[in-house]
């Protein structure tokens, strides 16, 4: 079966053996050694011009940016003060080696993070468990008031699914307790049902409208699971674009989840809201295998300065945190 969820500690034993300090440096020095032969090599392409040069720094700083994030949500997750710092002083680090490379050519770089969204980690490693909350409960909320949701995957196991003979309606599907994953905003409400039929693992969407959309129906891997990516739109890679939907309500909106207890898989989704915002008396702890959650920083916005004697570039744009680090 495929983890969707990571090594979830489990070096963590050798973790412990060195400093958080000294695996941030290493990581830093690894990436900055990556990253800035990359810069070195665009400025060597860029032939003196300022423009060129520019914007070849603001994209390695954004890869940079990138990298640092991904591993500060992996190793940093102990509450959002650590997050922040960490990712300063990385960002910081990656900006104090650049601008050694870019005034070599006469510039100053500097690339510095400006602000950044709180989020959560929402997983589920236990790849045999119910999708029910810590306690059993098949109807249950995952997250409150999130606006963004990224990084969004569930690992089914066709044979834990409900076999639903009858789907051409959404009454049926609720009837015969599919398990499925609702986006709600209190009044409009984007549902993803899944379930098997024939052998198949069958994923379908009931729009805003209440319609139902055509079914996505593909095999289960040699595994007897089936990823259903509602980031990218597939279901075992197939493309099906429709179950990509978080942002079918628009603005503010609950993730939930409806007879759980008739799917089982493993799963991990980041919202872009803080701790406050998810129950924890739904939640177990990392590593029991019951669904937890951890801190994450959802994106940070930076700022990327690159100045030579002729011009001045400011630009600035907001970082994501992707699946780099899972």
């Amino acid at each position: 079966m495929v983890d969707l969820t990571g090594p979830e500690r489990a070096d963590r034993g050798q973790v412990l053996l060195v400093t958080t300090f000294g695996i941030a440096v290493l990581f830093v020095v690894l990436a900055l050694a990556l990253n800035a032969s990359a810069y070195s090599q665009t400025m060597a392409a860029s032939h003196g011009d300022d423009g060129r040069d520019a914007v070849g720094f603001a994209d390695a700083a954004v890869e940079g940016v990138d990298g640092t994030l991904a591993y500060v949500n992996r190793h940093n997750d102990t509450d959002y003060t650590t997050l922040q710092t960490e990712l300063d002083e990385g960002v910081a680090d990656w900006s104090d080696h650049a601008d050694g490379y870019a005034a070599r050519r006469g510039a100053r770089a500097t690339v510095s993070v400006t602000g950044t969204t709180n989020g959560t980690r929402i997983m589920q490693a236990n790849a045999t468990r119910t999708m029910t909350n810590v306690s059993g409960a098949d109807n249950w909320t995952l997250a409150s008031g999130a606006s963004g949701t990224r990084d969004a995957r569930l690992n089914v196991s066709e044979s834990a699914l409900v076999d639903s003979p009858d789907d051409t309606n959404a009454t049926t599907l609720h009837d015969d307790h599919v398990f499925h994953l609702d986006v709600t905003d209190g009044s409009d409400v984007w549902r993803l049902f899944v379930y098997q039929k024939s052998g198949d693992v069958v994923v379908r969407v009931q729009d805003t409208s209440g319609s139902l959309q055509s079914p996505c129906a593909v095999s289960a891997g040699g595994d007897g699971y089936a990823i259903v990516d509602l980031s990218n739109g597939s279901v075992e890679g197939t493309h099906c674009p429709q179950v990509a939907g978080f942002d079918a309500v628009g603005g503010s909106y609950d993730v939930e989840y409806h007879w759980g207890s008739n799917a089982a898989g493993n799963y991990t989704m980041t919202v872009d809201r803080s701790r406050p915002f998810v129950e924890d008396s739904d939640y177990g702890t990392a590593g029991s295998g019951d669904p937890h959650v951890t801190e994450r920083l959802y994106s940070a916005s930076v700022r990327v300065t690159y100045e030579t004697p002729q011009s001045s570039y400011v630009t600035e744009t907001t970082v994501l945190a992707g699946d780099a680090d899972e």
